[in-house]
């Protein structure tokens, strides 16, 4: 009701705050479905992104939103929009440890190995940061690309002392003698 209000009164649903958070966004990062279904309805964008490109569907993939990622797939958002550093919502989903939101968003056709900026894959986020459960739902994906530099999922996974990446990335066939 009080979005409605807010509409009837001329205010514009769409506008940004100072690093461009809009309504959609917002309600993408704190998982309200509802919101998102009204602000769609109201004509909002869906997938206008802050200031940085976070997209509501990264935030949404962020924080593990899936009701709000299946929403915001049938909006027709682009579900694979990187953000300023080149990273997506499934490298964010692979360091957040975001697995089942790396599942849908595979369902998806979301391209699971595109790098950021830095050449960091999200095999190689999900290692660094020690998510098992992400490794497995990217266990069909190289898991020896290195990054711009140089480092492999095995080098950040050993460098973090993550011994079960490890021995995940040793049963998909990663090279331990790299770097």
């Amino acid at each position: 009701a009080c979005l409605r209000a807010l509409q009837g009164a001329g205010v514009d649903m769409s506008t940004a705050d100072s690093v461009g958070r809009t309504a959609a966004w917002t309600a993408a990062e704190s998982g309200h479905e509802g919101c998102l279904r009204l602000l769609h309805g109201l004509g909002c964008d869906m997938g206008q992104p802050r200031n940085d490109g976070v997209t509501p569907a990264y935030v949404a993939a962020q924080e593990g939103h899936e009701g709000c990622l299946r929403l915001l797939h049938g909006f027709e958002c682009d579900m694979g929009q990187p953000d300023k550093y080149g990273e997506t919502p499934v490298n964010c989903a692979s360091r957040y440890g975001q697995e089942d939101v790396i599942r849908l968003l595979h369902e998806f056709g979301c391209d699971m190995c595109q790098p950021d900026n830095k050449g960091n894959t999200p095999v190689l986020s999900a290692a660094e940061a020690g998510h098992e459960g992400c490794l497995n739902a990217l266990h069909d994906i190289l898991m020896d690309k290195e990054n711009d530099e140089g480092f492999t999922p095995a080098y950040v996974a050993a460098a973090n002392g993550h011994e079960g990446v490890l021995r995940l990335l040793d049963i998909y066939g990663c090279d331990m003698r790299q770097q």
